[in-house]
């Protein structure tokens, strides 16, 4: 099998084409276990509802963006929740070796650890 490497991806156009710099899936209860992932070195546990995702090779820059999933509706029985990207702490500007995340039930935006998490960073 051959490798490729190049610093970036252009359609016939000329146009840059972005790819997903990090991604994973994992299990948020009680121990973190990852299902799968790509640029992800590990995931700690900072609490309920509350990871850090540490990446494998930093990423170029903090413009990035992140998206976040969460499965397994099991919140006593509110199957409606929420999960978003969760900004250092301080008003202190994003990082490029890491992202801190969490999630929620949306009915009362408590704090879950959820059995399914899935995140995306995208550059």
């Amino acid at each position: 099998m051959s490798t490729i490497k190049v610093d970036t991806i252009q359609d016939a156009s000329g146009v840059e084409q972005y790819t997903s710099k990090a991604w994973a899936s994992w299990d948020g209860t009680g121990t973190v276990s990852i299902f799968s992932s790509g640029n992800v070195s590990s995931i700690s546990d900072q609490g309920t509802g509350l990871w850090v995702v540490n990446f494998s090779n930093g990423v170029a820059s903090t413009g990035y963006m992140t998206s976040m999933n969460v499965g397994k509706g099991d919140a006593g029985g509110d199957l409606n929740v929420s999960a978003h990207y969760r900004s250092e702490v301080s008003g202190t500007v994003k990082n490029t070796s890491y992202v801190r995340c969490c999630s929620a039930v949306k009915s009362n935006y408590s704090a879950y650890d959820h059995g399914i998490v899935e995140l995306t960073l995208i550059m």
